[in-house]
């Protein structure tokens, strides 16, 4: 091993200290970047260099990430806006009667919901929707976020199995096919996901049983603060803004095409970047649709 790779192995062992210690590592990286360059090239002034051509690569290598997240968010603020998110989750809400009943929809349904529009978009559209009913169920609200995290964050993220993003930064980096990836790290993921979610139920077992021997009035009132105290007053709004119909339509539509293009992928063996191209455009073509709907030439989904 060269001093470059020993220089690159302690940059990563201080940044997962740092991260541990729950400090910002931008700085870290930055430094890290230049040491290993100068230690690897014999000069400063590549090394300097180095620091702006890493993040050019990363740029132009993660633009399609960012991309696929921005249509997702945009699609999903869109159907926000005329509250077909709420009448896509509605059928899941009534799932939940018991406790135990409440934990397993919250985990389907968080990490359904993430493969197709990324984690960070997709969970606060649970928090807002499933959430609140859980606790009504009897779920304490720290295991409802707990749920929503391991599935969302946890199993959805690292599988990645439809937007397929995580698995192709990990198989370049390795140098190795993204199939490897996607198909073992589906494996690994789903028998962790399942074994820390199913843990993390017994761990909270206790708080939930005295949750839900609470008074019913309680977990209510708590439900209504995390909602917003929004229902109310968005089923009302949907009426006079949009029509029931319309928003129904919407909340059909979203579903069905994902479904459609789920299939395709796998009658035509679509993968890696082909697969998020053509999520990214079924994203993109329900974004205008949505708009078109609401606003007409318009064209503002976002504003309410």
């Amino acid at each position: 091993m060269s001093l470059a790779h020993w220089m690159y192995l302690l940059g990563a062992l201080i940044i997962v200290i740092a991260m541990i210690a729950r400090k910002n590592i931008v700085l870290l990286s930055m430094v890290f970047t230049i040491l290993v360059a100068w230690a690897n090239q014999g000069s400063i002034v590549k090394a300097v260099q180095a620091l702006f051509n890493a993040n050019l690569y990363a740029a132009t290598q993660l633009f399609n990430i960012f991309l696929i997240i921005a249509i997702m968010v945009a699609m999903l603020k869109s159907a926000s806006s005329i509250h077909a998110d709420r009448l896509m989750v509605k059928p899941i809400q009534k799932l939940m009667v018991t406790p135990v009943i409440a934990y397993i929809v919250l985990v389907i349904a968080t990490f359904l919901i993430s493969l197709f529009f990324w984690p960070t978009p997709a969970i606060p559209l649970v928090g807002t929707l499933l959430i609140p009913a859980a606790v009504r169920a009897g779920l304490s609200p720290m295991t409802s976020a707990i749920a929503v995290a391991l599935a969302g964050q946890g199993m959805a993220l690292a599988g990645d199995l439809v937007l397929q993003a995580a698995p192709k930064i990990t198989a370049t980096a390795a140098g190795i096919p993204m199939t490897d990836v996607l198909y073992k790290g589906g494996i690994l993921t789903t028998i962790t996901g399942v074994i820390a979610i199913t843990l993390a139920y017994l761990f909270q077992r206790q708080e939930d049983r005295k949750f839900a021997e609470g008074s019913l009035e309680e977990r209510h009132r708590l439900a209504s603060v995390l909602a917003g105290s929004t229902e109310t007053a968005a089923t009302l709004e949907l009426g006079r803004d949009l029509g029931r119909r319309k928003a129904a339509a919407i909340a059909v539509l979203i579903p069905v095409l994902l479904i459609l293009v789920i299939v395709v992928m796998l009658t035509e063996g679509l993968k890696g970047g082909d697969a998020t191209a053509l999520l990214g455009g079924a994203g993109a073509l329900l974004l205008m649709v949505i708009s078109l709907t609401k606003g007409g030439r318009n064209w503002q989904p976002w504003r309410r």
